[in-house]
């Protein structure tokens, strides 16, 4: 329950006021709650939806829930999705970057990256709406989820850019242990909510789960190949924008997925 506590701090707005002492070496351990504060995020979303479904239309409704999905973060994510569009658009050497990224103001570039994600975002889960109820259920439960296992398989593959801030207290820091414990609640989660909302459990759906894994795997290694490149590291700006980029491409892999299946 602590890292849990811990983890709904770290990464939520929720005013919890708990001051909970905790060893420097033993933060990264908490990464293991990550996954189910993404649950927790989830079913936020779908409470929202039931409460405003009967009130609004659809475009206004997946407004609502997107609005929800940037702010119980604080904002921080999408805030590093733009300082890190910045930091690559920026000529010069890595530290130049750095510092352009710490500075916080959003440039052109960053407000684009924006933009665009929030756009695509908005139009996907309007889109999902289409889908029977059930689909639009477990894909809203797990997007945030989804963004989370990318943050933990991110973390324990990279090197942290610098030697100060909070993305320093996790990246390169976690063991196997943690990477593997997220991964199993993730698949178990995923079989879960197929059993419930559909009775059954099917070869395609265990493909489904499998490529998805492979898909979040594939994206952060290429991610971290990009800011290793760009920045010498992972910073937690840089976690931020495999946060948003991954819940964006989670909810495109689901439409392609269930209209051609």
């Amino acid at each position: 329950m602590k890292t849990f506590i811990v983890a709904l701090q770290l990464l939520t707005i929720i005013p919890l006021n708990k001051n909970i002492s905790i060893e420097k070496s033993g933060i990264p351990r908490c990464s293991i709650a990550f996954v189910p504060v993404g649950v927790f995020q989830g079913i936020i979303l779908i409470l929202i939806y039931l409460v405003t479904k009967h009130l609004f239309d659809n475009e206004i409704v997946a407004g609502i829930i997107l609005m929800t999905s940037v702010l119980y973060n604080a904002g921080f994510h999408i805030d590093g999705l733009s300082d890190t569009f910045d930091g690559i658009a920026m000529n010069g050497d890595k530290e130049k970057k750095l510092s352009i990224m710490k500075e916080g103001t959003a440039g052109p570039i960053g407000v684009t990256a924006i933009f665009f994600i929030l756009l695509l975002k908005f139009l996907s889960i309007k889109n999902l709406m289409l889908y029977t109820s059930s689909v639009f259920y477990t894909s809203i439960l797990l997007m945030p989820v989804f963004s989370k296992l990318s943050i933990i398989i991110s973390m324990f593959q990279a090197k942290p850019a610098r030697q100060e801030g909070m993305g320093n207290l996790f990246i390169g820091k976690l063991k196997f242990k943690e990477v593997l414990i997220s991964l199993l609640f993730f698949i178990i989660l995923f079989l879960s909510l197929k059993t419930i909302f559909y009775h059954s459990f099917q070869v395609m759906d265990f493909i489904f789960c499998c490529l998805l894994i492979s898909l979040i795997y594939i994206f952060c290694r290429l991610s971290i190949i990009l800011f290793n490149k760009q920045f010498g590291g992972l910073t937690g700006d840089t976690l931020g924008a495999i946060s948003e980029i991954s819940e964006l491409l989670f909810l495109f892999f689901t439409l392609i997925w269930y209209r051609v299946f």
